[in-house]
C-alpha cells in the first residue's frame, strides 16, 4: 500500500478498504462484539513524511507527560513566541541580531522575540513558537536530532542549540552552574 503523506486504512473482520491520500492516516480496527455490533478504536501510523518525534513506542495518553521530560528528564525552562511588536524592557542580541522580553519576569517563563530583517536565525525559529528545556548533557540531548542551530554560547555559562522535532523547534540549554 502506498499512500504518500496521508493514508485511511479500514479493517473490519479482516476486510480492508484502500486508502484515500486525502485522508488521515489512521487505521480503524474493527471487531464484532458478542452482541454483533462492530466494535472499533482508532490507531495512529506514522506516514514516511510524517515528521517523527522523539518518544517511546507506546501511545502517550492525555494524562502522560511527554517522553522528553518522562523519559530524557529535560526541565521546562520557557517557551519563545515570535513577535513583529517591540516590547517594553526587550534586550538586544547582537550575534543574533534580535531582541527578547518577559523572559526574566514572567512567571510562566515567557519570552518574546523580535528580529531584525537581516537577522541570522533560522526562518522557523523566527515564525514558530519554541518550547525550551534546560538539559544536563546537550550534546546527548542532540545526537541523533536535526540540529536547526548547532551549539553557541548566547551568554557566559549557557550553552544553547535548536532542534526540530514534529515540525516544531525545541531549544534545549546546558547551564554551567559553577559560574557566577
Amino acid at each position: 500500500m502506498s499512500c504518500g503523506d496521508l493514508c485511511l486504512v479500514l479493517v473490519r473482520d479482516e476486510d480492508t478498504v484502500e486508502p484515500q491520500p486525502t485522508d488521515p492516516c489512521l487505521v480503524l480496527r474493527g471487531h464484532r462484539s458478542e452482541q454483533g455490533a462492530v466494535v472499533s478504536c482508532w490507531e495512529k501510523i506514522m506516514s514516511i513524511s510524517e515528521p517523527k518525534s522523539d518518544s517511546t513506542n507506546t501511545p502517550r495518553k492525555g494524562h502522560d507527560q511527554p517522553a522528553a521530560t518522562s523519559v530524557h528528564g529535560w526541565r521546562y525552562h520557557h517557551i519563545g513566541i515570535p513577535t513583529d511588536v517591540p516590547r517594553p524592557g526587550e534586550y538586544y542580541l547582537e550575534q543574533f541580531k534580535m531582541y527578547v522580553s518577559a523572559f526574566e519576569t514572567s512567571p510562566c517563563g515567557i519570552q518574546w522575540m523580535r528580529f531584525e530583517p537581516d537577522s541570522p536565525v533560522h526562518a522557523l525559529i523566527k515564525s514558530v513558537p519554541h518550547i525550551a528545556f534546560e538539559v544536563d548533557d546537550l550534546q546527548a540531548a542532540i545526537e541523533g536530532k536535526e540540529i536547526l542551530t548547532a551549539p553557541n554560547s548566547p551568554s557566559k555559562g549557557v550553552t544553547v542549540a535548536m532542534i526540530l522535532d514534529s515540525g516544531a523547534p525545541v531549544e534545549l540549554l546546558e547551564f554551567r552552574r559553577d559560574l557566577k
